[in-house]
């Protein structure tokens, strides 16, 4: 049995035999529905407050600085269009001599806050290096509160939570993972595609030719 499935187990007889005792002293009897759903945000809960970075965490840099090899570096960055009811995310992934392996310009359509486009932005940012093939990541945004969120050093705020959940779960995929905050200076080059992906109707991604990453041509797709 799986770490996943005996945390399932645990949380689930725990939940019943919790809902049986208060039934006992006289409290309404919980539908199987509300205790799933309630046994959700426990392991949600245990989950993003107990999940390991794998390397040590640097915070509040200036300048952008090259990752070590076999690092790549995941800059990344959110921006509201308020008229348009639309966030735009920016990703630029580069490797340890600082050259763009890959970069995204992505429009999502949904009315989101300044912290709540952040947020997103990096949960983007996680799943376009885990799909060009990223697998030791080092990501970095210049939204200290997100990356505190996502790090467990502060509880994340209501209209993020399920997002930095996400975050946490998603990485332990990779081989390698780190976030750290850097200063909007730094952060220059997503904070450009971020404002691009206002003019794009969905997503226009760059990917370089590079043997690692197992691509073959040089190519710009766009949505």
């Amino acid at each position: 049995m799986g770490n996943e499935l005996l945390e399932l187990v645990i949380t689930v007889a725990w939940s019943m035999w919790f809902n049986r005792n208060a039934v006992r002293q006289g409290k309404a009897r919980q539908t199987a529905a509300t205790i799933l759903q309630k046994v959700r945000l426990l392991l949600d809960e245990f989950q993003l407050a107990n999940f390991q970075l794998s390397k040590p965490v640097m915070h509040d840099r200036g300048q952008w600085t090259n990752p070590s090899p076999p690092w790549y570096k995941v800059n990344v960055d959110g921006a509201v269009s308020e008229s348009q009811q639309a966030s735009g995310v920016g990703v630029i992934i580069r490797d340890h001599g600082g050259l763009v392996a890959a970069a995204l310009s992505k429009k999502v359509v949904c009315p989101l806050g300044p912290l709540e486009a952040k947020a997103k932005a990096l949960e983007e940012a996680v799943d376009f290096a885990w799909d060009v093939g990223i697998r030791d990541a080092h990501f970095e945004c210049d939204s200290k509160m997100v990356v505190d969120a996502v790090l467990g050093v502060s509880c994340s705020q209501a209209s993020i939570y399920n997002i930095i959940t996400g975050i946490g779960q998603k990485v332990q995929a990779f081989r390698s993972f780190q976030f750290s905050n850097v200063k909007r200076i730094g952060n220059r080059p997503a904070h450009i595609l971020a404002q691009h992906a206002k003019n794009t109707d969905k997503y226009v991604t760059w990917i370089e030719e590079n043997p690692i990453l197992a691509q073959d041509v040089l190519f710009l797709s766009s949505s």
